[in-house]
């Protein structure tokens, strides 16, 4: 999503919480997997709530940004997230 501008992440932003709304009717199994949680901190939203999680996953591990929930889309952000995860992944760590 590099090269996004602000209104075209809204929009990606946008479609994803239309897409949650949509099938918030369906009722998924549990996840029994390893969930790495990323979450912002910054103007916080009540559909965001890392809490919304706990009826779906057996458990999960969060990690904050200082970011709005747009913002994690920035390259910065999104670069910080990747490397994250390949370090999770490289350590094959696991709950």
């Amino acid at each position: 999503m590099r090269g996004f501008d602000d209104a075209q992440l809204r929009r990606v932003l946008d479609a994803t919480v239309a897409n949650v709304v949509v099938t918030a009717h369906r009722e998924p199994p549990v996840f029994d997997g390893d969930l790495l949680l990323v979450v912002a901190t910054e103007d916080l939203r009540s559909w965001a709530d890392p809490a919304l999680w706990t009826p779906h996953v057996n458990s999960f591990t969060q990690q904050s940004f200082p970011a709005t929930h747009e913002q994690l889309l920035h390259a910065d952000h999104g670069a910080a997230v990747g490397r994250l995860v390949a370090t999770k992944m490289s350590r094959g760590e696991q709950r």
